[in-house]
């Protein structure tokens, strides 16, 4: 191997005309240090995956150690109640009853409360009854007040606020 360097170093004064040139590496590439380190690699894969097995037990087993029992008497029904909020299993169908009983309010008669004599009409109806009577109005225009007044609906005054 020294010879060939000093042939190198011997040529490299002759020039570059090809013929006799051969070029060296100073280092080699070491077989037996890439194996070893392969080889502890696949070693700490394998203790890292054993490691992590083993502390998913001993977790799982304090998980199981802590959980509550149910009492004996969800036990004895035989169903465990479902914890708040409760999820929708079908939100289509509940949303196709929610706009069913809406329509069935909007389209018909009833009453909303029967003490106070308030009564629901559909909205078609509603619709002619309104064209037919119109809007509410007022007899008359309130005339404008300045900001701090207020008006006394059975004096028909104006009265000034005093600050307390």
């Amino acid at each position: 191997m020294s010879d060939a360097r000093s042939a190198g170093h011997a040529d490299h004064g002759q020039g570059h005309g090809g013929t006799g040139h051969t070029e060296t590496f100073d280092s080699e590439i070491h077989v037996r240090g890439i194996a070893i380190f392969g080889i502890g690699l696949g070693i700490l894969i394998v203790i890292s995956a054993a490691a992590m097995w083993g502390m998913f037990k001993v977790l799982l087993a304090r998980q199981v150690a802590g959980d509550i029992p149910p009492s004996a008497l969800v036990l004895e029904e035989g169903n465990l109640p479902v914890p708040l909020p409760h999820l929708q299993t079908a939100p289509e169908k509940d949303l196709a009853a929610l706009r069913a009983r809406e329509d069935s309010l909007l389209h018909s008669y009833g009453w909303v409360s029967q003490a106070d004599a308030i009564a629901r009409v559909p909205v078609d109806r509603a619709v002619e009854l309104l064209l037919e009577t119109g809007l509410p109005t007022r007899a008359e225009p309130l005339p404008w007040t300045r900001p701090g007044t207020w008006r006394d609906p059975t004096q028909q005054h104006l009265q000034r606020e005093v600050a307390p």
